[in-house]
């Protein structure tokens, strides 16, 4: 269970990398940080041992930094183009969903709260600027990947049905997928999952030419 509930969460690697290639700081940071959490607290919590703190507290990291990559997602998804007005946005988000998980971590509503709250700026962008023109192959990609998600998100909610907590697991592991073409939906980019690897050596090897010639 330590094995398959952590490092299921690692199939966002590509994720992580897409938002290197286009660097998107904020993004990747939270990115790496929820992913740590996540992993560090399923490893813990299987094992029923400690590193560094208690299971319970590397839950509430986790429940930080998710909270927070659903709120970047709905951010990416608006219409608007500005970088400067992305990143206001991400770090209200952070806060405000620091302060909601430190009041109470386990009370749905302040799990809830911060979604809605973006989802509803998300509705207000569309209305006033236009929904922008999504690219379908990745959306039906993404759709796909999270109506199974939910469906195994669903399923391990109950933790005694769930052996070894394989449903959970699969839910990690899609999501993780997921959330690539989820980020190029709304994007003037079309790096497929399995090339990610060869883009990232691209953008790299890029990068040294600059720098040599400078």
């Amino acid at each position: 269970m330590a094995i398959i509930t952590g490092f299921s969460n690692f199939t966002c690697i590509p994720t992580i990398l897409l938002n290197i290639i286009w660097r998107r700081n904020f993004e990747f940071y939270i990115s790496v940080f929820t992913m740590i959490a996540s992993f560090m607290y399923h490893f813990t919590e299987s094992l029923n041992i400690e590193i560094y703190m208690e299971p319970g507290k590397w839950h509430i990291l986790d429940n930080i930094g998710s909270i927070c990559c659903i709120n970047m997602l709905l951010i990416s998804f608006m219409n608007s183009k500005s970088e400067e007005k992305r990143m206001k946005l991400n770090i209200i988000s952070l806060l405000f969903i620091i302060v909601l998980q430190t009041e109470n971590p386990w009370d749905l509503f302040n799990t809830i709260l911060p979604i809605v709250c973006f989802g509803c700026l998300l509705i207000y962008d569309y209305l006033t600027n236009g929904v922008p023109n999504f690219n379908l192959k990745d959306l039906a990609r993404a759709l796909s990947l999270l109506v199974v998600a939910l469906a195994m998100f669903v399923k391990g909610l109950d933790e005694h049905s769930d052996y070894l907590r394989i449903a959970h697991s699969f839910w990690h592991f899609l999501m993780g997928i997921g959330s690539f073409y989820l980020y190029q939906m709304n994007e003037n980019s079309n790096i497929e999952f399995s090339n990610i690897l060869q883009e990232y050596n691209a953008f790299i090897k890029s990068n040294d030419e600059k720098k040599s010639k400078i």
